[in-house]
């Protein structure tokens, strides 16, 4: 069976779109996933230090002593 150039080309064209297209789309995904990823965990971090000081100074200074003791186990 004799495949024509034509047809040869095509193919070859064919599936070099795809795998432009498939790697580009992978790449786009793949830096979102880590921007978001990123901007929720310094959002987080921001809220975390924030409502801290809607603790009092002893019930922050307890809070400090209970995360040592976890840390020391």
């Amino acid at each position: 069976m004799k495949i024509s150039f034509r047809s040869k080309i095509g193919f070859s064209v064919g599936l070099f779109t795809l795998l432009i297209s498939g790697g580009s789309l992978f790449y786009l995904y793949w830096k979102i996933y880590n921007l978001v990823w990123t901007e929720t965990q310094d959002k987080l971090k921001s809220i975390g230090k924030i409502g801290i000081y809607l603790f009092h100074k002893e019930q922050r200074e307890n809070l400090k002593s209970l995360i040592t003791k976890i840390r020391e186990k």
